[in-house]
Formats: structure tokens, sequence, C-alpha cells
């Protein structure tokens, strides 16, 4: 099986705990240094606690307010790739929330993705999109939202 570098960026509101499990499972597969945490700036977490709790190699930073939906959502995801790209040179990167657990395990994954390098799993389609409320969303762009 060919050798694969994973990036793993989390995305973190609260319940600290489950977060820490989430990050020592995969950095005990994976290695500590190739996960990327953007905690929520209004979290109570505090990223060097969390670097104590877990290990001294995760990657963390708390840069932004972030309203599920509005534009600093994205601006703490570009943040993580950023971060993971002036790091390392990864075939894959996996964005996941703090409240996310793996349902299969380390094996599996990077079985999945040995025989998919070279592949994007991102979808995008034209919008408006009869599968979205919003005026297919648009709304999301056209509309003015108070979040950020």
């Amino acid at each position: 099986m060919q050798t694969i570098r994973l990036a793993f960026l989390v995305t973190a509101y609260h319940k600290q705990e489950q977060l820490e499990l989430l990050l020592a499972l995969l950095g005990s597969k994976f290695g500590h240094g190739d996960i990327f945490v953007h905690l929520d700036r209004k979290s109570t977490i505090d990223p060097t606690a969390l670097r104590g709790r877990v290990h001294e190699d995760l990657n963390v930073v708390k840069e932004y307010d972030v309203h599920w939906g509005g534009f600093n959502q994205l601006r703490s995801i570009l943040s993580l790739i950023r971060m993971a790209r002036e790091r390392d040179r990864y075939d894959f990167m996996i964005l996941l929330s703090g409240q996310d657990m793996p349902v299969v395990n380390a094996d599996s994954i990077v079985r999945s993705l040995s025989g998919n390098i070279g592949k994007c799993f991102i979808e995008c389609f034209q919008l408006p999109d009869a599968r979205w409320n919003y005026r297919g969303g648009l709304g999301r762009v056209q509309w003015f939202w108070f979040m950020d």
C-alpha cells in the first residue's frame, strides 16, 4: 500500500472533552503534527491548554469569531488550509468539525484514499440549485446576513 500524507483540518467551537478525544484518536493513528485546529474565538477552550492535554505538536489557532454560515466560517477553514500548506505537501486534507468522530478505522481511511491519489472529493454545482433554500442558495450571496 502506498504511503499517503494526510492533514486533518478541524474547526471547533465547544465540547472540549469530545474535541480532545477526536484529536487524541487521530493523532495516535496519523501523528499530531498533521492536525490543524481552529478554535472559535468565542470558545472557552484555551489553545495552550488543549496542546497540553492532547499533544504539544498540535497546530492550534484561535483567530475568528465564527457564526454558522457566516463568512468567518470560511475564513477559519482557509486559515487551516494555509497552515497545512505551509507545513507540508499533503495528498489529502480532511475537513472535520470538533464534534465529528470517525466511523471507520484508520486503516480503512488510508486504504480508501490510497487508491484515489490525485482525485478530489469536493462536489460543486451551479447555483441556483433546487435542493437549496433561500432562492436556490443565492440568498446567501444576494442578501446581507448580519453575522460577521
